[in-house]
């Protein structure tokens, strides 16, 4: 499983080269030059996301496409979500292929039940795209603990692995527990994971393996703190080192 990490932008030239690939928080290029400008130099597969987890709302296509301009053109596009809404996750959709190509989008996965959920990605299906991208708050709330986000997440996707088999290639948009990780790692479709939990639990002085982990009531990036010291990073470090036994190698 390839695994891209999120951070602060003082800490891009540190954590960056330790993922596989850059995923990009669309309203931080647009809010943070030194942010942009890390990754207008990078060479490595971009993934530009629309940045709901951190706003709950996605960014408008115009936001997008500014943001790709600057940073791009990335690889691939998130396209706009909206958390736990499956009709209207659908109804963005044609203008984002429209503005970006079929090609680099990736649809999210949304509903507020198991079977809309699956009815959304059966219609992503339908229309040709085999890459699919996964949140960890399907089918919960910010306030559910980690564990019960992992156990619903699971659901949906051994169900998409099952009936859509070899063909489908998920990126899970966020983290929750390790475990959950582990279990994907026999996984034929889960293909990559985007997360900054090594990186907020590492600047917490908190280490995987030993402490236990922060729940999800705020988005991962908006609770690091802006100030720490070698020895916090120093756990980021480990935590991304520990992580890499649960992703296993691409």
């Amino acid at each position: 499983m390839r695994l891209a990490l999120e951070c602060p932008a003082n800490l891009l030239e540190e954590v960056q080269p330790l993922g596989d690939f850059d995923f990009i928080l669309a309203h931080l290029v647009l809010g943070d030059s030194s942010y942009a400008d890390y990754y207008r130099r990078s060479t490595r597969l971009k993934i530009l996301d629309n940045s709901t987890n951190e706003l709950l709302r996605p960014c408008t296509l115009d936001e997008i496409g500014k943001a790709d301009s600057l940073v791009g053109p990335c690889d691939f596009i998130v396209a706009p979500d909206f958390l736990w809404d499956s009709k209207a996750t659908i109804e963005a959709l044609p203008q984002t292929v429209a503005r970006f190509r079929f090609d680099r989008v990736i649809p999210v996965v949304q509903g507020d039940s198991l079977e809309e959920t699956l009815g959304c990605a059966s219609y992503y299906w339908s229309l040709g795209f085999r890459r699919m991208a996964v949140p960890y708050s399907l089918l919960t709330k910010p306030t559910d603990s980690v564990g019960s986000m992992a156990k619903a997440r699971g659901q949906v996707v051994f169900r998409l692995e099952f009936k859509f088999s070899l063909e489908l290639r998920l990126h899970l948009l966020g983290m929750t527990t390790l475990e959950e990780l582990h279990k994907y790692r026999s996984s034929r479709v889960v293909e990559s994971v985007d997360t900054g939990s090594p990186v907020l639990h590492g600047l917490r002085n908190l280490r995987f393996g030993r402490d236990q982990l922060l729940e999800k009531s705020l988005p991962t990036l908006n609770q690091m703190p802006t100030k720490y010291g070698s020895d916090q990073v120093q756990d980021v470090f480990y935590n991304i080192a520990y992580l890499r036994r649960f992703t296993g190698d691409w």
